[in-house]
């Protein structure tokens, strides 16, 4: 009689083995490389593979959008806006003007 062997089940993901062979009543044999058995030698799939370079220029542009959305709350004023604060600014400079005392 041989010996048998444990495999992997029908996919290379599954977490269950079997027993091939003639080893029905007995447990599972030690992993054939490792010397351990099975249950052990199980790795779960590796996380997704990533393009570093890839990564830092998303995270390049997501902070340059974050700084052009600031600056379009801090500067961004239509052309009637800048002309009124420029007419409120040259008449507020007259009045102080016009408070001077000239010695």
């Amino acid at each position: 009689m041989g010996l048998g062997r444990a495999t992997l089940g029908s996919s290379p993901r599954a977490a269950k083995w079997e027993v091939v062979g003639s080893q029905s009543n007995r447990a599972p044999s030690l992993h054939p490389i490792f010397r351990q058995p099975p249950s052990i030698c199980y790795n779960p799939p590796m996380a997704d593979i990533i393009n570093l370079r890839t990564v830092r220029k998303q995270k390049a542009r997501a902070e340059k959008e974050t700084q052009a959305a600031q600056n379009r709350v801090l500067f961004g004023r239509t052309k009637a806006e800048k002309l009124k604060q420029e007419a409120e600014k040259t008449l507020a400079e007259k009045v102080i003007d016009g408070h001077k005392r000239e010695d």
